[in-house]
């Protein structure tokens, strides 16, 4: 059910918008408008029904008996309908002059743009991944202009048994600076275990993590990274555990900081000096209670060497609250 709803929040994460206002309308499944506006431009997509896009997307294939759709930009616009034996007539104006004949080349633009504000979206992407496979998913994502349209390609690249460590690149970096931090938080959640295998993805993946704009939605994901050992525990051999300290370090929530420490400590595996890490990062939080709670857990928890213990000697120092500072260096003795 969880991965249901990240996959439908999915399609939030693409959005590129290019012009100033955007309203979106969805009265039903087969029914909508939309409408894009800013200064002196309108764009405005209006329908009623189903439809199927011929292969080359030239044309409509077909259309819902007494369904229609309604395009306009600016001056310019287009109008289909179908009769209830489903055969479809075109209403056209070119800005000008009224078209009196179905202009081939005319609806073919405008399709075009329709396509654009992620329309025909019903089987669309499967034709694109059967042309062109995952590579022309992905070059289709970055051309979206409204909320919705990324959702089934994504859905079909995180679906793929054959997406390349380039390939999942390539999409971290279209949702890298995205400030739908709620979107955005749900498509990372949705990266299997396989598809963060690779250590190069996987600092690509924080580093997304990293610009989500809502700190805890940044701690969410990665104590669920933490705790489902994302990549079968071989980022505790690389840079990335590191990274995790240094990007909760500077975090203003100390709560939230806490939470990862928390994790951290739980989470087997770590050497040495990760332990010692920890605790030098526990001792950069500002109040005393949560400082000396985190040194009793990782005390418990870790091995009791004298490096680990030098450093917790260390870092208790910075406890300026005598009760707190006494509780934690009980532990020790």
């Amino acid at each position: 059910m969880k991965l249901t709803f990240f996959l439908i929040a999915l399609f939030l994460v693409l959005v590129r918008l290019c012009l100033p206002q955007l309203h979106l309308w969805h009265h039903g499944p087969n029914d909508g408008t939309i409408v894009v506006s800013g200064d002196n431009y309108i764009e405005k997509l209006k329908w009623s029904g189903r439809f199927r896009l011929s292969d080359d997307e030239r044309s409509i294939a077909e259309m819902t008996p007494g369904g229609y759709l309604i395009f306009r930009e600016n001056d310019t616009s287009l109008k289909a309908e179908s009769n209830m034996q489903g055969e479809i007539s075109y209403t056209m104006n070119d800005g000008s002059k009224d078209l009196t004949s179905p202009d081939t080349a005319f609806i073919a633009a405008q399709l075009s743009k329709m396509i654009r504000l992620g329309f025909f979206g019903d089987g669309r992407p499967e034709r694109i991944l059967k042309k062109g496979g995952n590579k022309a998913l992905l070059a289709e994502l970055s051309r979206f202009r409204i909320e919705g349209a990324g959702e089934p390609y994504v859905r079909l690249l995180l679906k793929s048994d054959s997406l390349t460590v380039d390939e999942r690149l390539g999409l971290l970096r279209l949702m890298a600076g995205d400030d739908n931090f709620g979107a955005v938080s749900g498509v990372l959640r949705a990266f299997t275990r396989e598809q963060l295998r690779d250590s190069a993805v996987a600092r690509a993946w924080l580093a997304a993590v990293e610009q989500l704009g809502d700190e805890h939605a940044k701690k969410e994901v990665l104590v669920n990274f933490i705790k489902t050992d994302t990549v079968n525990g071989s980022w505790l051999r690389t840079a990335l555990y590191d990274s995790i300290l240094a990007y909760s370090s500077r975090w203003e929530s100390e709560f939230d900081q806490k939470d990862i420490y928390e994790t951290l400590t739980a989470l087997p595996g770590k050497t040495q000096s990760q332990w010692i890490a920890l605790i030098a990062s526990v001792g950069q939080l500002n109040d005393d209670t949560q400082k000396s709670e985190l040194l009793q857990k990782i005390w418990l928890a870790g091995p009791k060497t004298d490096a680990l213990k030098t450093q917790f000697v260390q870092t208790a120092r910075t406890i300026h609250d005598d009760w707190q500072y006494g509780k934690a260096m009980r532990v020790i003795n």
